[in-house]
């Protein structure tokens, strides 16, 4: 009996299994907490950013949280770094540092988790003695209209003072066909598109928020 119910025991017990988030990198150019073959679709939270590493005048895009293939990752540090692109949380402490070449147009991705996505407030590109931080905005919903004009043409319009960019996507997952920037709480744009609903993404500088929306007219 005691044999028997040692055995029901192991049975029963739970066994590990590896979290996919484990085949993702946890940090700029390194590898995943596990080899081997990645689970099939695996994707990977990241922070997507783009600008300019200008040694005398660098900018950053807003920036947004999103979700891709690991092969998607930078593998390679550059041989002679030349900048670095930094995230900071409220207390100023370095979340990550993803070292870079300077000059020229970037688009990148960092590897973050749902905890540094969080805690992320700043976003700071260093180029040589430049540098320029792109902060996240204080929100609350996104506010957003739209409007048909004709069989081929929306009117977007959004709270561009809190959201400073949006992606704007055919409904339920087509590629981005417009992209929109802006300051004042009403800013429009107009979309060549004849969908009757459209996915938007909207960028608060760092952290981003997707919301599906039927067209009014339509």
């Amino acid at each position: 009996m005691l044999l028997l119910a040692a055995a029901l025991l192991v049975a029963a017990a739970p066994q590990s299994k590896v979290p996919p988030a484990a085949h993702c990198p946890q940090a700029p150019y390194t590898a995943p907490q596990v080899s081997g073959p990645a689970p099939a679709g695996l994707t990977c939270l990241a922070l997507e950013v783009s600008g300019n590493a200008d040694r005398t005048n660098p900018s950053i895009d807003p920036g947004y949280v999103v979700s891709i293939a690991p092969a998607r990752f930078p593998a390679v540090a550059p041989a002679v770094p030349e900048g670095a692109l930094q995230g900071l949380d409220a207390q100023g402490r370095l979340l990550f540092n993803q070292t870079m070449s300077a000059g020229g147009d970037f688009h990148t991705f960092v590897p973050v988790s749902d905890a540094t996505a969080r805690a992320l407030v700043k976003i700071r590109l260093i180029v040589g003695n430049a540098s320029v931080d792109r902060n996240a905005s204080l929100h609350g919903a996104p506010t957003v209209e739209l409007i048909s004009v004709d069989d081929a043409h929306v009117v977007v319009a959004w709270s561009a003072n809190l959201f400073p960019q949006i992606r704007v996507r055919e409904y339920p997952n087509g590629p981005i066909i417009a992209t929109g920037n802006g300051e004042t709480s009403y800013t429009e744009i107009t979309v060549p598109t004849s969908a009757p609903s459209l996915v938007i993404d909207f960028s608060d500088g760092i952290h981003s928020y997707t919301r599906a929306v039927r067209v009014w007219g339509r």
